[in-house]
């Protein structure tokens, strides 16, 4: 019985690239775990005095509030970061010239999909915008769309401007959408 080598190294190809690609999803998915939990103070500016090495003495900075009005941002660069991170270990196994060819046409597949994600995402969160509300992410997946608002809550009309919005720049469905506010 002759063995065919070439379909082994071809598979064996596929394998590694869903390994590393597992390995970043399960290294992005800790770093955002650990990160949460992690309780960074804030650092005060030159003028405020600190009490306990943590908080101004005057009050004129509520914590919670600085907190909160950051969140968005916060997680538009952990976005951003995690994505960096996947599209560079992604073009890496592109630009390896031991690489087998189908398995750089998925990594360049893997690289476009990655881009219209961010672009969904980016559109999603302007046209958000652009209906009333003051601040928005979106994290799109196959599958499965959050949305968090910046607001206290939201009402079934604006529930559904939202949910319009979502399904027609993404075509999913609209049970697999889920919005959550965050004040």
């Amino acid at each position: 019985m002759k063995i065919n080598w070439n379909y082994f190294t071809k598979q064996r190809g596929i394998v590694i690239v869903s390994l590393v690609m597992c390995l970043v999803i399960l290294g992005s998915a800790n770093y955002i775990y650990t990160r949460s939990r992690n309780d960074i103070p804030d650092i005060p500016s030159d003028g405020d005095s600190v009490v306990d090495g943590n908080l101004p003495s005057d009050g004129s900075q509520d914590q919670s509030t600085s907190t909160q009005k950051d969140y968005f941002e916060a997680y538009r660069e952990n976005r951003q970061s995690i994505r960096d991170m996947e599209m560079r270990y992604v073009q890496t196994i592109s630009d390896n010239e031991n690489t087998d060819a189908s398995v750089k046409k998925e990594a360049e597949e893997r690289l476009l999909a990655i881009a219209a994600l961010m672009e969904k995402e980016l559109k999603i969160e302007n046209l958000i915008k652009a209906k009333g509300f003051a601040d928005a992410v979106a994290f799109v997946e196959d599958g499965a769309i959050n949305i968090v608002i910046k607001a206290e809550e939201i009402t079934g009309a604006q529930a559904t401007k939202i949910l319009k919005i979502v399904v027609d720049e993404t075509g999913e469905s609209a049970q697999n959408v889920t919005i959550i506010t965050k004040t």
